[in-house]
This record gives C-alpha cells, structure tokens and sequence, in this order.
C-alpha cells in the first residue's frame, strides 16, 4: 500500500476521482502527491482545495500530516454522496475549527449518520470518523478504517498528541496506493444503499452509535488563519499561468496560503508576462493580466494569427513570412511575359513580415465600414461574407489598412509590389506556384477549370495554399499594392520597398489576376 511507504495524495475530491464503466473508482490527478522529509515548504502547504482540505494542510508542521488527511478529504467526498450536499454548502476545515473552538458544533456539518437514509450503518460511521477536523481523532491508517467498515470494532480514541511523546508515523507525500483501494470499497457501497430507512420497532430513526468507553485522550480545537485565493482575469482567457512557487497549474479561485508568488503568463504570439502577487490571509485576490501582441519580428516563420480589434472582434487572418532574396520579374523568353515584367533582377526581403492569409473578404471589409462610416461597396449580386471585397479603390485599401493599425496597436499597410511576387513565389521560379502549367482548378481564371471561371469570385480559402500558407495569389480578384506603375522594373528598389518615383500614368500597381484574366507571376 503507498500509505504504508509514507505517501500522501492531498487532494482527494469529486473531480479527482473516476468511475469505470464496471462501477470501480480509479483516483486521478497526482499533481498534489508528494514525498517530503522534515518541514514543509510553502510550495507545499499551497495545495489546497477549501471545503475538501483538512484542517493540518493550512498548517505549515509536516509532522501533523499523514494517511489521515487523505481520509479527511475522502470522507467529505462521499458525504456529499450519500447526503446530498451541495459543493457550496461545504464548511471549510478552518470555519469547522472556529466553529468548535466557540462551543457552536450546532452550526457545523451535521453528522452524516443523522441525516443520511438507506445506507449502511457503519459506512456512515466511517465518514464521521473521517470528517473529525482534528487529525489525532481521525482513523490513522487504512486497517483502522476498514475494520470499522467490516463491523470488526469501534471506533477508537483519538490518538495522543505529539507532545505526549508518543512517536508519529514518518510524514511525507504522494500518491495514495492505499486509498485507491478503500475509494474502490466506499464507492461499491455509497451506490449500493440498504433498502428503507433504519428505525427502531417504535419507528423512531436510531441514533448515531456510542463509542464505547476509552482512555480518550483530551483535544483541543486547531485554529489557524484562513487561506486566501487567487482569480486570474486574463487576455487573452486562454492564456497559459505558471506559478513557479507552487507545484500544481494554476486553477481560477485555487486556495493558497498568504504570501507573495511569482506569475508567469504567456501565449504563442503574445509578449510574455512576468510578475509577483501578494495574497493575504483571507483574501480572494482579483488581478488582471492583459498581454502585448509580440510583433511580427518576434513571431515565429508560418505562425497564424489574428490581432485582436479595439472595437471587438478581431482583424484578418494573417501568416508570417520568412525572409529571403529571390529574382523579380520573369525570363525574356517566358510564354505570356509581358514587356513591364523586366528586367529580372535580386530583391532582398531583409525584415521579416506577415501578409494576411487571404484576400480581404466583405465580413472584414464591412466591419471598417460599419465602424468609420465609409461607403459600402457593392458585391456585384455575388455575396459577401468569405469571398472578397470588390470595387474598392486604393486609396480605400489604404484607409481599411491605417484602421486596422489603430485597432491593433500594430502597423498595417499595403504590401510592395516586391513583397507581393516574393510572397506569391514562396520559393519557386516557375510560372505558377505550383509549376509552368496552368492545371486544372488550381485558381479561379479564365481557363483555370474551377467552377467559378468568367462568372463571378470565389469565397476565399477554396484551392490549395502556396508554401507560405497564402491563398488564391494567382486568379480570383486583383489585389492593390503600395507602388505606383512603371513600365519596367529598371530603378526599382531591391530592398523589398515600394517604388513611388519614377512612374507614369500616376497610377497604382494591381498584381494577382481575376476570375475572368488568365494571369502568371
């Protein structure tokens, strides 16, 4: 048995325990278990869950825990079982020793062998026995508690206290081999309760059994400072909490003794945070943890990821992209090159970026039109929702990308023409990200074999990604860029900028293709 080897679970409740499908108990959640010699830590005596710890575990003497700790928070589980009892209407083992301390037994937990009906006798023996909130009156060990069960004896006095000088059994912690074996016992019984109420031939319910006469050894109450909690608010919710001076992960509203601890709060593509907070004795602690957004240069190559938006709700879906240098442009003897797309030529991406993972879409676009008043474009009859936003200018995928900046705290723009082709290459030099030949319904274009081909877009997100994880590059809609239109690419910026000098026509660059233009990179 592990009890016998000094182990100890700490913390034994209804949501630690498992019910296999033929009616056994298996007791989960080891994290609590330890084995420890001599005084306690704080890292220790932290493990608490109020209304189920015994009174000894808000101690902090190492000598004053043991098997009868285990039985303190087993006995309180199968209470609730066979009274009833809500979690709620638990007494915590520090209000239960106020309570005697003061002489009011009256406004304590009432014995399960009074209020409990259709169960064996001494089954409910048992769990008083095991709620007594001084540990010395509590069974010290499985063979005690068993005997009781099996109808083999009562129960005993409480043991002596320590100062009596009677040797205590070594104390340390882990999990509870022994125990897994009565919860199988307890468990069999509380779901197999004795036909009718127990009442004496006048019909009066029978009174709880006397102990039998004993050198009892005097107790007196334990009273020690309440523990405090701890309450997260976090943002984002799902972030991850470490408390490195504690052993068990951090579980809102978890009891923890007065002291400082350190926090630690962190999530993929957030800045982590951090900390130390004081708990007071008592005190249900309440702190707010929001975390930074990490900048796209912190975040890691092919990382997903939305920026939360002030007003609610959360922007485009985006991916960040390694750096790299490719060649620009296409070969002189290309087939459908067009005379601009030269001369070839080596651009560096040297800053690493993000580029949203589709076209901007309507339920996007519409949210920034909602928000600033701007006109709402039309969607052609074709939907909106997924497929993206049409009959837009640049100057008004511009402002789209300055709100997006000051929703997010982060810098939004329209991506050069380079960062586009380099994007839409994502490392190869064929015509096609997937190769020379055009397929078969591998974009929606003129002749791309797709069932949106020279009627209308398609919803975003419908063929496969390039490499970088970025859909419908080639085909679908054309896509706006920071340049203005050259007619070559001699003088262009090789730093991956955008080129805003040396133009004609005082227009601005469209890359991409559309549903009804057969298109290359």
């Amino acid at each position: 048995m592990v009890h016998r080897q000094d182990y100890v679970h700490r913390d034994i409740k209804p949501l630690n325990i498992m019910l296999r499908e033929d009616g056994s108990a298996v007791l989960l959640d080891f994290g609590a278990a330890r084995q420890v010699v001599g005084q306690l830590s704080k890292s220790i005596t932290s493990i608490l869950t109020p209304g189920y710890a015994p009174i000894e575990q808000y101690d902090s003497k190492a000598s004053d825990v043991g098997p009868w700790s285990d039985f303190y928070a087993l006995g309180v589980t199968v209470y609730r079982c066979v009274t009833g009892v809500s979690e709620g209407a638990l007494l915590d083992a520090t209000v239960r020793s106020r309570l005697a301390a003061r002489g009011e037994a009256e406004k304590d937990l009432r014995p399960a062998i009074e209020v409990a009906r259709g169960y064996d006798r001494g089954l409910l023996r048992a769990i008083d026995w095991c709620m007594k909130v001084d540990e010395r009156e509590r069974p010290q060990d499985v063979a005690a508690l068993r005997a009781l069960l099996d109808g083999a004896g009562p129960v005993p006095p409480p043991r002596p206290d320590k100062d009596e000088g009677k040797p205590l059994p070594s104390v340390v912690w882990a999990a509870v081999g022994a125990v897994l074996l009565l919860i199988g016992l307890v468990v069999w019984q509380w779901l197999s309760p004795l036909s009718g109420d127990w009442r004496d031939d006048a019909g009066e319910a029978l009174a709880p059994a006397a102990v039998e006469p004993g050198t009892a050894v005097p107790v007196s109450p334990r009273v020690v400072e309440a523990p405090g909690s701890l309450v997260l608010e976090l943002s984002p919710s799902d972030a991850r909490v470490i408390l490195p001076d504690i052993e068990l992960g951090y579980r809102s509203d978890m009891a923890l003794l007065a002291g400082e601890y350190r926090v630690i709060v962190s999530k993929a593509g957030y800045e982590e945070f951090t900390g130390t907070v004081r708990i007071e004795s008592g005190e249900r602690a309440t702190r707010s943890i929001v975390l930074r957004r990490a900048r796209v240069s912190e975040r890691a190559v092919g990382a997903v990821f939305r920026d939360a938006l002030k007003s609610g709700g959360e922007g485009p879906e985006m991916v960040v992209l390694p750096t790299g240098r490719f060649r620009m442009g296409s070969p002189s003897g290309e087939t459908g090159r067009f005379s601009h797309e030269g001369p070839l030529r080596t651009v560096t991406i040297g800053s690493r970026i993000a580029m949203g993972c589709n076209e901007v879409t309507f339920a996007d676009y519409d949210r920034f039109v909602l928000a600033t008043g701007r006109a709402r474009p039309d969607d052609a009859g074709w939907g909106r929702g997924s497929r993206p936003v049409i009959n837009v200018s640049q100057e008004d995928a511009q402002a789209y990308a300055a709100w997006l900046s000051v929703q997010t705290g982060q810098a939004y723009r329209l991506p050069s023409e380079s960062e586009w082709e380099y994007a839409a290459r994502a490392g190869t030099r064929t015509r096609y990200s997937w190769g020379d030949e055009i397929g078969v319904n591998r974009a929606n274009c003129d002749g791309c074999g797709s069932e949106w081909d020279d009627e209308q877009t398609a919803p975003v997100g419908r063929f496969e990604a390039n490499g970088f994880g970025l859909y419908d590059m080639h085909g679908n809609v054309w896509e706006w860029l920071e340049d203005c239109y050259a007619d070559s690419y001699a003088g262009a910026p090789s730093d991956g900028s955008a080129r805003t000098s040396g133009c004609v026509y005082n227009s601005a660059v469209l890359r991409g293709g559309a549903d009804a233009v057969n298109f290359s990179v």
